[in-house]
């Protein structure tokens, strides 16, 4: 078999349930000239699962428990190749992993390049998918992995001579194993960003707590505290950033609380201010609602006057006439009856 241009270094530690997944996402790689060391660390045997591939380019290695760093050490002196790449037990990577990296470091003659990658969280007991973003997506400097890492270690792809310069991997730490790796390489070689997701990263959760390394922080953050102290003591100055980082942090985020407070409680004032307004509000739009009323029923009582006043004002029209009717009938019915009787005694002489 020819020597393969990448070695993929897949450390496993009873994964039954997810490592064929992760497995047959380096065969459907695209480069094909690759090979695959899957590094048991003491967990349950799963030759069966690696030999059911039946594929020559990977090989096995079934170790007593050394801890991550341990056995993937152990994996990197069988290197023969000149890249190397990485691979978690429960994630995947897509297809054009290996070729995109592979092609940038050579393209950019750079000895570390990395890609982004999706995180995905993922109910452990139900398997649904809680929510999924893009992890690491920036343009990393040596500068920026000097307290918090930026890379997932699976999306990396190094030259074999870089891992050496540095010792390979701290066997005496128990967290962030890789972020020590990835930024003590960084400090040898400034990585190269392949501005591309070729790969996703799952975080099973039990709860809030991933069942993970990662879940470390919660269960036993003692043992993060000791694995914190390791790796700044090889860079003790970067310590004092961290915690100098940390104190403006915290000096920060309390001014944003007082901040807060001080907002909230202006709000508050506003609120009981907004509160008593609305009172007087409502007591004016009830005043308002009496005006109205009482409006209504002057206007009712109006119309009622003005309708009595026209029949009061028909019948003083109506006595009018009829008074002078009287008075025209006074002065008219002597005189026609004196114009009778002269009439009459005319008419007898």
């Amino acid at each position: 078999m020819k020597k393969p241009a990448i070695t993929v270094l897949l450390p496993t530690f009873n994964r039954r349930k997810y490592l064929p997944r992760a497995i047959k996402s380096i065969i459907d790689q695209t480069f094909t000239n690759w090979r695959l060391i899957v590094v048991n660390d003491g967990g349950d045997d799963v030759e069966d699962i690696v030999n059911g591939f039946s594929d020559a380019r990977i090989e096995y290695l079934n170790l007593p428990h050394k801890g991550k760093g341990g056995v993937l050490n152990v994996a990197l002196k069988m290197v023969e190749s000149e890249f190397v790449a990485y691979m978690d037990d429960d994630d995947e990577v897509f297809p054009e992993h290996l070729r995109l990296l592979y092609a940038t470091a050579v393209r950019n003659n750079s000895g570390f390049v990395y890609s982004d990658t999706w995180l995905t969280r993922v109910d452990k007991n139900t398997g649904k998918v809680i929510n999924e973003r893009v992890e690491n997506s920036l343009d990393v400097t040596p500068d920026m992995l000097r307290i918090q890492n930026y890379i997932n270690h699976k999306q990396i792809l190094h030259r074999k001579e870089l891992s050496d310069r540095i010792g390979g991997f701290d066997e005496e730490i128990q967290i962030l194993i890789d972020f020590d790796f990835i930024r003590r390489m960084a400090f040898v070689e400034a990585p190269h960003h392949l501005h591309q997701i070729t790969g996703r990263h799952y975080l099973y959760m039990d709860g809030t707590s991933a069942v993970s390394i990662s879940g470390l922080w919660q269960r036993d953050p003692d043992a993060c505290g000791r694995s914190l102290l390791r790796i700044y003591s090889k860079t003790p100055s970067d310590l004092a950033y961290a915690y100098r980082s940390g104190v403006i942090a915290l000096n920060r985020a309390v001014e944003q609380d007082r901040k807060i407070a001080e907002l909230t409680r202006k709000t508050a004032a506003l609120h009981a201010s907004k509160d008593e307004i609305q009172k007087e509000l409502a007591l004016a739009q009830r005043q308002e609602a009496d005006a109205q009323n009482k409006l209504a029923a002057c206007r009712k009582r109006l119309t009622l006057l003005q309708g009595q006043f026209r029949v009061l004002a028909e019948q003083a029209e109506a006595m009018r006439l009829k008074n002078r009717f009287k008075r025209l009938v006074k002065w008219f019915f002597p005189r026609w009856v004196l114009s009778c009787l002269k009439g009459n005694g005319a008419k007898k002489s």
